[in-house]
């Protein structure tokens, strides 16, 4: 297979897959999630008054109403753990089809061009970073992730308030569960378009 033949066939396509497809089927599971809260919340209510006979159902409510709300965050955070899992995917996937081009090349007598002066070099510099702390959690690619992007460390409903320093004082330890970085649907697509603008920019330099 030519160079530009698997950019324009297996790496762009696999690229939009994960990063289209993949996303929305992956995160389809949670779109009812709070209508799942409040019937796991009646469900525990209608256990707690089968347990305890003729005692007031309204004694148990407000327990009923603590363990809803604790579903909800927990697939909340989970949704948002596989939402960074999906941005490492996406690096993880670059980097292999990238040290897979370096083989064609080299197999064919060439060397792969230089890349950080490409197009989309530097939003694919912050994926690394970010694939990073997401397996790694606190560690040096955090740290320069936090310099650069420290959005992500900040929980949605903390931004624009005074926790928002908080949030970025504290260390990264669980990304994967949900609780410590918080990457977005549109990041995904912003980091799949720089990727996409890299091989883009790469596929006339291959000839």
């Amino acid at each position: 297979m030519a160079p530009f033949e698997f950019i324009q066939y297996v790496a762009l396509e696999q690229l939009d897959a994960l990063a289209i497809d993949g996303t929305s089927r992956a995160l389809a599971g949670f779109a009812t999630i709070a209508e799942e809260a409040d019937a796991y919340g009646n469900r525990m209510f209608e256990s707690y008054v089968q347990a305890v006979g003729e005692r007031d159902p309204g004694d148990f409510a407000d327990e009923a109403r603590d363990q809803g709300v604790q579903y909800y965050v927990l697939l909340s955070n989970l949704r948002q753990g596989i939402v960074n899992l999906l941005a490492a995917g996406l690096y993880h996937l670059y980097e292999q089809h990238r040290e897979k081009l370096k083989l064609i090349l080299t197999d064919s007598g060439r060397a792969m061009p230089p890349l950080e002066k490409l197009g989309g070099w530097a939003k694919v510099e912050e994926l690394r970073h970010l694939a990073n702390t997401v397996k790694h959690a606190e560690g040096p690619s955090a740290r320069e992730l936090r310099r650069i992007r420290p959005d992500l460390f900040v929980p949605p409903v903390t931004k624009r308030s005074p926790l928002e320093e908080h949030a970025l004082r504290r260390a990264t330890e669980n990304p994967l569960g949900g609780t410590d970085l918080f990457v977005t649907e549109a990041d995904l697509q912003k980091y799949r378009d720089a990727i996409r603008q890299l091989w883009e920019s790469l596929r006339p330099l291959l000839g």
